[in-house]
């Protein structure tokens, strides 16, 4: 159904263009971030993660591919110590929009969690936006559970 592959490096940069920019818009619409500064604080968020790019040590960046070859998503994750013990911390994953409900999702998940096992981690964790009720919504379904929300409730009529 799928391959997940280490990225080439056009992939990477094209990856690493849109996803630094993707999160600077997240932050800013979640409200961490004000707009006038999220691309300097995303672009260095994503430097100190990656310092070495895609030959950063620990970190995995792959290509999902569909059978036929056609990449339909990418996935960033890598072993992390955390609360409560050795996991696998995912810092992206998307199927892009034009193959999403075709299974890529799940299988990904399913990959990652071989992953995670087959290095002896306790779990796989990862961050996802409350807004983002979809992705949400597909965690649950693959048996993660929520361990921490923040909530916000604006009164200076911004939201």
């Amino acid at each position: 159904m799928f391959r997940l592959e280490s990225m080439a490096e056009a992939e990477y940069r094209t990856w690493r263009a849109a996803s630094q920019r993707a999160y600077a818009e997240e932050k800013v619409k979640a409200g961490n971030w004000k707009a006038d500064e999220a691309e300097v604080l995303s672009a260095e968020a994503f430097e100190k993660l990656l310092p070495g790019g895609r030959e950063t040590p620990g970190h995995e960046l792959r290509a999902m591919r569909s059978d036929a070859g056609d990449w339909v998503g990418h996935a960033w994750f890598t072993i992390e110590d955390r609360e409560p013990g050795r996991v696998v911390f995912i810092y992206d994953i998307e199927v892009y929009e034009s193959h999403r409900r075709r299974g890529y999702g799940r299988a990904v998940l399913d990959a990652i969690d071989d992953y995670a096992r087959e290095q002896g981690c306790i779990g796989v964790m990862l961050h996802v936006f409350g807004y983002n009720t979809p992705a949400r919504e597909l965690y649950r379904s693959q048996g993660y559970e929520e361990t921490n929300v923040i909530m916000l409730k604006r009164v200076d009529g911004k939201g």
